[in-house]
């Protein structure tokens, strides 16, 4: 089986367990939960709401509504420019797309386990969560940091567009806004990748939000 078609059953596979919640609700609210513990922020930095949350050392808001996990919309505001509104996205599956007219039935073949699944879904969580292939940068939407500490600039924040599902890209976001420093990145980076190859090795059925989102409960 060739690259393509193995990273392909990988995509549709990490999608399949882990973003399309049965409980979209409490989905959200562990995603809520789980922004400042992640970004390791002091208490009063990110303010959670129910349809969003305001980071206040990016100095942004954002503010989503999840109708359905491939019908949503996202709004990024900047409370320090003069646009106010930097970002918005909004998704409805009610119009065709290209990547909803391919469908990949079957499972990861095992004979590429052991040499090739890892980096199959490292490359996967890469166009998924932390470098899509379409994106903004954080500089072009104005973002500035709040705190003096960091160790990276918003040239690092990559929020991708023509992300229908929208549990993945709350994720994506998640990762792109956590910019204290690399290391926590690279961390957050190697968990995941770690997580979904041995659920895809294991056949697990579902990957549950408290894995996703490194919750204890």
């Amino acid at each position: 089986m060739i690259e393509r078609q193995r990273r392909a059953i990988v995509w549709d596979t990490i999608e399949r367990i882990a973003f399309q919640p049965k409980d979209p609700s409490g989905w959200l609210k562990k995603f809520g939960v789980s922004l400042d513990r992640f970004w390791q922020t002091q208490n009063g930095d990110v303010q959670i709401t129910e349809n969003g949350f305001d980071a206040w050392f990016l100095n942004v808001a954002c503010e989503y509504e999840v109708e359905a996990r491939d019908k949503y919309s996202v709004s990024i505001i900047n409370a320090k420019s003069d646009r106010k509104l930097s970002w918005s996205l909004h998704v409805d599956s009610s119009y065709c797309s290209k990547s909803s007219l391919v469908v990949v039935p079957g499972v990861y073949p095992t004979p590429h386990v052991a040499n090739d699944l890892r980096g199959d879904v490292t490359a996967v969580l890469d166009g998924m969560l932390f470098h899509p292939c379409n994106h903004c940068h954080g500089e072009d939407m104005e973002l500035t940091m709040n705190l003096a500490s960091t160790s990276l600039s918003s040239h690092e924040v990559r929020v991708g567009g023509g992300i229908e599902n929208a549990f993945v890209f709350l994720t994506h976001l998640r990762f792109q806004f956590c910019l204290l420093n690399e290391e926590l990145r690279n961390t957050e980076k190697t968990r995941l990748i770690e997580l979904f190859t041995k659920a895809i090795k294991d056949k697990r059925h579902s990957v549950p939000a408290k894995e996703i989102l490194n919750l204890k409960r």
